[in-house]
């Protein structure tokens, strides 16, 4: 699922990170809109990505 992060930019959040039981949809864990903490665990800048995991460590 995508995170912003900050305005304009968003990073990678796979739902693993959230839980280790398989859910579907992933809106039963979060909400859009809904504030959850996450820690960027990379930042690939030729891609332009971030990836994030879950601040808790829930899912893990």
């Amino acid at each position: 699922m995508l995170v912003q992060v900050a305005p304009e930019v968003e990073g990678l959040l796979h739902i693993s990170e959230l839980t280790d039981e398989p859910v579907e949809p992933p809106a039963q864990l979060v909400r859009e809109g809904e504030l959850i903490a996450v820690k960027v665990a990379e930042v690939d800048l030729q891609r332009h990505r971030v990836r994030l995991c879950a601040a808790d460590g829930a899912g893990n």
